[in-house]
Parts: structure tokens; sequence; C-alpha cells
């Protein structure tokens, strides 16, 4: 991807990135809304005979919020969508509105986004999920997080 870029033949996106229809289109309020109502059921829920009860919520972000050279193919590929810019201004914006919600409720919020940013290429690239690093560094990370107590 890096040798296209040096020959100025940025590779084009198939689709919109998932993180970009469901976070910046002009519904993402709305299903924001809905997903943080299922949660609060949820954590109500949980927390109906044990209202003490400890909840950890981990956010798993997208590699075009994480890696340089996908935030780089949304840029070369602007004019293809609008909510492109959208993102590009914003793109922590799902884990803040998560972490909102957590410190709402009282639920420890670990954001893997700072851990995974720290990694050469925590994804694969042809399908945005995460490879053995990555999945190394996540586990770690909540392991690390849920043990201490923090």
């Amino acid at each position: 991807i890096k040798a296209l870029f040096a020959l100025d033949l940025a590779p084009s996106l198939p689709r919109e990135p998932g993180i970009v229809s469901a976070w910046y289109d002009d519904g993402w309020k709305a299903r924001w809304a809905n997903t943080r109502d299922i949660l609060a059921y949820f954590v109500n829920w949980l927390r109906k005979d044990e209202p003490n009860l400890e909840i950890y919520i981990a956010f798993l972000p997208s590699p075009f919020q994480v890696h340089e050279i996908f935030s780089r193919i949304i840029r070369a590929n602007m004019a293809q969508d609008p909510n492109f810019e959208a993102f590009l201004k914003d793109m922590d914006r799902p884990q803040r509105m998560l972490r909102a919600f957590c410190e709402s409720k009282g639920i420890t919020f670990i954001d893997t986004t700072p851990a995974l940013r720290q990694v050469t290429m925590a994804y694969f690239p042809r399908d945005g999920h995460l490879n053995l690093i990555g999945t190394d560094v996540v586990a770690r990370l909540l392991l690390d997080r849920i043990t201490s107590g923090e």
C-alpha cells in the first residue's frame, strides 16, 4: 500500500467503511441512542440483584481509526464520500461516546485504541480483523486492566 502511495496510486475503497457509515452519516445519533439504550438495559438487568456489580466494556477500534495507512486511503478517496471528511475530523467519536456512557453508569471502560496505535500493523489489511499481533495486544491489555482493578 505504501508503494502505491509513493507512485501516486492510492487504492480505492470498494464501499464505505463500516465505522464511517455507522458513526458519521446523518443517522449516527439515532443509532447511538439505540445502542446506548440497549447497553443501559443490560447494565440495569445485570445490576438488578447486585447493584455494585463491576462491569467492563472494552472498545475495539476500526483499523481506519488506528493505522495511518488506512486514514490515508480515506483521505485519498475524500471525493468518493462526504462522510469521509467528518470521520477524519473526529476519528475518536465512537470511543468518546462510549466512554461518556460508561462513566455515567459507573462502568469500567477500556479503550484498546491507544495500545493498538503503538503496533505497526494490528489488523489483517484485507478484512479489517485483528491479526495475531493485535489480538495479543488486546488480550494482554484486557488481562492487565481486569486483574489490576484499575
